[in-house]
């Protein structure tokens, strides 16, 4: 932000801040940095913090749509927004930082699920034009931690026009739902003879029913085409790449290969790799420490798709070896078998003693 005495700028070129900044006309003034967020309230006292200090004109950087919000709010406070291109304020000499800019309304930086049960109650409050104290209402309690900063993002009023556009982007989002539905119905269908299959892959880590039916469909029902894992992940683009001459390896990068898969198979080892006592997770998270995110992620992607072929070869289902399945058996039955054992006489109420028989 900047004054009229000085050339406007998005971010301050003689400091490191990622904060809003007051530029003042002399060189030697002092230069005031605050942080303010995208919600209403925060950008109401972003105007005031600017006319506190004499600001009559700002400088912002035109990313994307996440300037309209501040735009629209300096032009009511009667301050002059000016709108700069990115490339001629990346070009202004000194050391500059992304500004983390976002839209004024984010429900979804709120909610991890934009279109779960509570996000689609606030969508359909929106666009039905309900007040901000009936759509909070209808929340459910487990986004109670939430609710100081979703009364905050909901206290901007929609135009006629916005309920109008996001009503219809709600409408298509469920057309789209019910066509993916009856395309999975298809599917079901069709891969009805390979359900013992697909269950199998279900127990992987990271792969559920969606994901296990692409894996077969792309892999072919009948696994043993490829002679060993080694041809199976050749064929998906996977293995490392052979590339040495005069006895020096040169590259490693993975050769070309089936996109589908492997693109469907990356999603599914990224989240396995966040499942707790997997042993996709160690094996990531040591991997990472060496030779980068995206490398280990291939690597996990490869050791996926072998232990894919093994089980499709022998039939077996999946055994982490780094779970204690017996020991997670008992923690998930535990409460259950207690509980049966004081209803029948066998355990005392408080647990510590047998009943006497």
């Amino acid at each position: 932000m900047s004054s009229t005495r000085a050339p406007p700028a998005l971010t301050c070129t003689r400091c490191r801040s990622r904060r809003r900044c007051v530029l003042p006309g002399r060189a030697d003034a002092q230069i005031h940095n605050k942080e303010f967020s995208a919600l209403p309230c925060a950008l109401a006292a972003l105007a005031d913090w600017l006319r506190a200090h004499g600001v009559t004109a700002a400088a912002m950087e035109g990313t994307g749509v996440y300037w309209e919000t501040v735009f629209d709010t300096i032009a009511e406070a009667g301050i002059t927004p000016l709108l700069l291109h990115a490339q001629h304020v990346k070009q202004i000499k000194g050391r500059k930082t992304d500004i983390a800019d976002s839209a004024g309304l984010r429900v979804g930086g709120v909610l991890s699920d934009l279109f779960g049960v509570n996000g689609r109650r606030i969508l359909d409050g929106l666009v039905a034009g309900k007040e901000r104290a009936e759509i909070m209402a209808a929340l459910s309690g487990h986004v109670r931690r939430h609710l100081v900063t979703l009364n905050d993002a909901l206290e901007n009023k929609l135009s006629e026009a916005d309920r109008f556009l996001s009503r219809d982007q709600v409408r298509l989002f469920d057309q789209a739902g019910g066509r993916r539905a009856e395309y999975d119905a298809v599917i079901d269908r069709g891969l009805a003879e390979h359900q013992v299959a697909i269950r199998l892959l279900t127990t992987i880590p990271g792969i559920d029913h969606r994901a296990a039916s692409a894996i077969i469909i792309e892999l072919g029902p009948d696994i043993s085409v490829f002679p060993s894992e080694r041809h199976c992940a050749a064929w998906a683009g996977l293995a490392p790449g052979n590339n040495e001459s005069a006895g020096k390896r040169r590259s490693g990068r993975v050769r070309r290969g089936n996109q589908a898969l492997r693109t469907l198979l990356i999603e599914c080892a990224q989240a396995a790799a966040r499942s707790n006592h997997c042993q996709f997770k160690g094996y990531h998270k040591a991997l990472t420490v060496r030779r980068g995110y995206k490398r280990a992620t291939v690597a996990t992607v490869h050791k996926l798709l072998r232990v894919i072929y093994h089980m499709l070869t022998t039939g077996e289902f999946y055994r982490d070896r780094e779970t204690d399945y017996e020991a997670l058996m008992v923690m998930r039955n535990a409460p259950r078998w207690f509980t049966m054992l004081r209803k029948h006489g066998f355990m005392t109420k408080g647990g510590a003693q047998p009943a006497a028989s």
